[in-house]
Formats: structure tokens, sequence, C-alpha cells
């Protein structure tokens, strides 16, 4: 893979094979179809003209040739030299660039960036989804959401809960979008994002993921498996939450270690010209470790750290009732709110209990969002906060009437 290193011309990013311009005897010849773009052509009347980067000595002579050129798309220009009174072009160019006319060849891949003025010749898998996750972002299929579903759900005396949908599929993360969920949730092992793959299958499949969340905030529940610039990429065209399972044995908690590895290679891709951003970091708390931390009366100062060492959102799931009103406390505490994971639909008794917790948001699942949001609609903190502290009551008698009843059957 050759880099050149130029200026740019126009705004964008272009993406094509190489059609190389050449001068006979002092005249340009008009390029012919490459010898992939011929087989191309001639296997099928229907074949769609191929995407081509001019590559030439002259940026002017590339102009004039653009919009002669019948069997081919002309997306962009790479050239050597550029004279001061050249035409313009609304295609995407770079210049200066000494050597381009030894380095590239027909038919070979190349990338064009007027916004960086980098042009790169025969780039690597990896090279190619970057850009094409920069050119995606450049012309985001976004939808605008208008209609009533799509309002975030408030209780009567005016608290606003986020409903979020779980999507194991790129089908149900398009659902997910038409029932009205204010996020969208996708767990690193789920077919809606496959990651015990090489980094390019992981970059396909979350380019395809935001193509179908388009819109809507995006929330990743991993283990430590998306590649960092995978998640890094994505920044750019949503926003962006990714949820990590703390490591106790770790300083800083594995979150921390996160934080530092996606700063390293932030600074990597800036460094190398690539546009990437950081995504809110959420600690993704389950109901072992959470039982751990409340015997060894470390919950509050655990999730403390937790702020300190990055976290911005506290993911809970499986917590008893009583569980979830500490977590949620302590999160509040520390400025970190709470979203409740439920991969079943929410009964009412439930999302009573979750409401008058103070959580921030539900994650349910696709066919439950509607209903969730209808529910939270009708429910008021007041009577949540009641039927919250009868449970509890409730459970702690039946937690000591069974203590009471172990004792006495121990006792000779």
């Amino acid at each position: 893979m050759a880099r050149l290193l130029g200026k740019g011309l126009g705004t964008g990013v272009a993406l094509g094979t190489a059609c190389v311009v050449t001068v006979h005897r002092g005249f340009v010849q008009a390029p012919p179809p490459t010898p992939r773009a011929a087989e191309l052509l001639a296997s099928s009347k229907d074949a769609e003209a191929p995407d081509v980067v001019l590559i030439a000595q002259d940026y002017g002579t590339a102009v004039s040739l653009a919009s002669a050129i019948e069997w081919a798309n002309v997306v962009g220009i790479a050239a050597v030299t550029c004279a001061a009174d050249a035409p313009g072009s609304d295609l995407p160019a770079v210049i200066d660039l000494p050597g381009l006319m030894d380095v590239v060849q027909d038919d070979m891949l190349v990338v064009v960036d007027a916004e960086r003025g980098i042009m790169m010749s025969d780039p690597d898998g990896v090279a190619v989804a970057q850009y094409q996750t920069e050119i995606n972002r450049l012309a985001p299929r976004t939808r605008v959401f208008i209609d009533g579903v799509h309002l975030l759900a408030e209780t009567m005396d005016g608290r606003t809960i986020l409903v979020a949908a779980i999507a194991q599929s790129l089908s149900e993360a398009e659902n997910a979008l038409d029932v009205g969920a204010d996020m969208v949730l996708a767990a690193s092992q789920s077919n809606a994002l496959p990651c015990e793959v090489d980094e390019l299958s992981q970059r396909t499949a979350m380019v395809d993921l935001l193509d179908r969340t388009s819109g809507k905030p995006l929330l990743l529940a991993d283990r430590y498996l998306l590649a960092p610039t995978v998640v890094l990429e994505a920044g750019l065209r949503s926003d962006i939450t990714l949820a990590v399972p703390p490591r106790d044995h770790l300083q800083s908690l594995g979150l921390g270690e996160l934080t530092q590895e996606l700063a390293e290679t932030e600074a990597d891709c800036l460094s190398d010209g690539s546009l990437v951003a950081a995504p809110k970091l959420a600690a993704w708390l389950e109901k072992d470790e959470v039982s751990r931390l409340k015997e060894d009366r470390t919950l509050n100062r655990f999730i403390e750290q937790l702020g300190e060492a990055g976290a911005t959102r506290l993911l809970v799931s499986g917590l008893t009732v009583e569980m979830l009103e500490e977590v949620s406390a302590a999160g509040t505490a520390a400025g970190l709110p709470v979203i409740v994971l439920c991969t079943d639909p929410v009964e009412d008794c439930e999302l009573k209990c979750m409401v008058a917790a103070g959580v921030y948001g539900i994650v349910v699942p696709v066919s439950s969002v509607r209903a969730t949001k209808e529910q939270i609609r009708e429910l008021s903190f007041s009577e949540c906060r009641e039927t919250l502290l009868e449970l509890i009551d409730r459970d702690r008698s039946e937690e000591l009437a069974n203590t009471q009843t172990e004792r006495n059957v121990s006792t000779p």
C-alpha cells in the first residue's frame, strides 16, 4: 500500500479503481476502458458503470477529461501538479503528489481524501473499511423521528424514563426504530453484532448495525471483544455508549484501562488522518457482582470508583428489588444514571419498582417497547414508591422468617 500526502481540493472522499491518463507525443489520450472495466461491461449489458479515480500528471487535464469519459463514473482525481489557472471541479481531488505516476497503475484500488490531502493506492481491507465508514459519515442515512410513538415516556408526575430495545439481529434493530425505541442495545456476541471474528468483519457488522439504527443512540453491551478502532469509528456516526463489566483484579477496574486504550488508539488514528470519536462508557453490573459487593459492604465505594475510572452510566441486569434500590441510590450519589436490562417483558409490579428506584432507562425486548412506554405514562412516582417499599419489607420479612426457621431446625 502506498500513501502519499499532498494538497486537497474540494471536499469529501472518493473510492474507486485507478484510470491512468497518458500523454503520447504531447497529446493527451482519452482513457479507454481499463481491463477490469472492459471485462465488467462485456459481461452484461446491464452492468453498472464502474467508479474510477483519474490519475494524471496535470490536474487541469484530468478535469477536462472527466466529463468526456462515458464508460465510467469519475468520482475523484489525483494529480502530480496543478496550474494556477486550472479549471475547477466538484470532484474530490488531491494534488502536489510527486511520484504518483510511478506507484499507481490501471485498475488499482485508490482512495482520494480531499479533506486531509491523502491519496492511498492499493489499500488493505482495514483501510478501505475505515474510509467507507468515513464516506457514510459524510453522507449519513439519518432518519428524523417525529411521530408520537418516538416521544420519551413520562410518568404522570413528570419523570422521564428512557425505553430502549434489545436487538438480537439486524432486523430487530430496524424494527426497534419502528416501534419507538429511544435507544437500541446490541450485545457483542449476538447476531446483530458478532465479535468473535477478525477486525474487518467486526467493522462490516458495525456499519450494517449503524445503517439500521441511524438516528437513534446505540448501547453496545460488550465483554472486551470489540476492537477499539471499530468502536471509535462508530462514534462518528452515532451516539455510542459502550458498556463493559468491571474487572476487579485491575487497578482501574478495567474501565480506566479501556479508556487509556481508546485514547491511544484515537491518537494513532488521528495521526494517520482518520477521524474518530470516543464513546461514552458504562459499567455493566450483574447480580453476582452486586451480591458480593453488598456482602462486603463495599457497594457504594465501588460505584464511586467506577465513576472515577471513566464510567458515565451503569447497566445492570438480574438484580433483586432491594439490590436495584441500593445500586440506583449509589449511582445517583456518584452521578451515574442506571439503565436496567430486562431480557423478558416487564411485569407491572417490576416496572413500578424500577420507576420508584429512580432508574434512568429500561431495556426491553422489541415487542415490549410500545407497551412499556404506555405503562410508564400511566404511573406516578409516589404510587410506585409505595409498591417498592412494600416489596422490600415483604422480602426482608421472608428472609428473616427463613433464617429463623433454619436456626430452629438446627437447634437440638
